[in-house]
């Protein structure tokens, strides 16, 4: 059983409950006996499936991770990330995102030429990729609608290697700013992977 799963799902559960009964204690003088119980029940229902929800997809993240990083941006244009494999002829998930610091917004997207090989030569991944902009819609406070510029996008790729070998993914910045890459790659096959220090 994994700890921090475990822990994430007692958090949805106390905070659920702690909703729960937050309506069902003080919505007394506004609502029926039999609307308060029925909503509480609903929430209670609803509370155990979250709860149930978000062990096991916490859990099957963490348990199919290969490799997990957070890159710092280089002083050249490149990224290098060096992991090894462990499940031959089994399609392996990329999972690319180009993260902004804490307070900042991106403003543009972000071109990557997304390269991986094999310590033989071998090209398992060969790709150019555009990371877009994704804008929030925000209602002020007057009413109206604004425009918030987000965060960049996340892209998935595939590959799937042909034996356990070491591999090398670069990724070469081609346009837009520099910023910190999140990199995970999973293998479903894997069943004791770990996250990395954040996530």
């Amino acid at each position: 059983m994994n700890t921090t799963s475990l822990l994430l799902a007692l958090f949805v559960l106390l905070l659920f409950a702690g909703t729960t009964w937050a309506i069902y204690r003080y919505s007394e003088d506004y609502w029926s006996d039999r609307r308060r119980r029925l909503t509480c029940g609903g929430l209670s229902i609803l509370t155990v499936a979250f709860t149930v929800f978000a062990y096991y997809s916490d859990s099957g993240l963490r348990a199919t991770t290969l490799y997990e990083v957070v890159v710092n941006p280089p002083e050249s244009d490149e990224y290098v990330v060096v992991f090894e494999t462990e499940s031959p002829d089994v399609a392996h998930d990329l999972l690319v995102h180009p993260l902004t610091r804490p307070l900042e917004e991106a403003e543009e997207p972000i071109e990557l030429l997304i390269v991986l090989t094999t310590q033989d030569g071998g090209v398992l991944l060969d790709t150019a990729h555009t990371f877009e902009v994704e804008e929030d819609l925000i209602v002020d406070r007057s009413g109206g609608v604004s425009t918030k510029v987000g965060k960049w996008d996340s892209e998935t790729f595939h590959f799937t290697p042909e034996q356990r070998t070491s591999c090398t993914l670069k990724l070469t910045l081609t346009a837009g700013p520099k910023p910190q890459l999140h990199v995970r790659i999973a293998d479903p096959t894997k069943t004791d992977g770990k996250r990395a220090p954040g996530y």
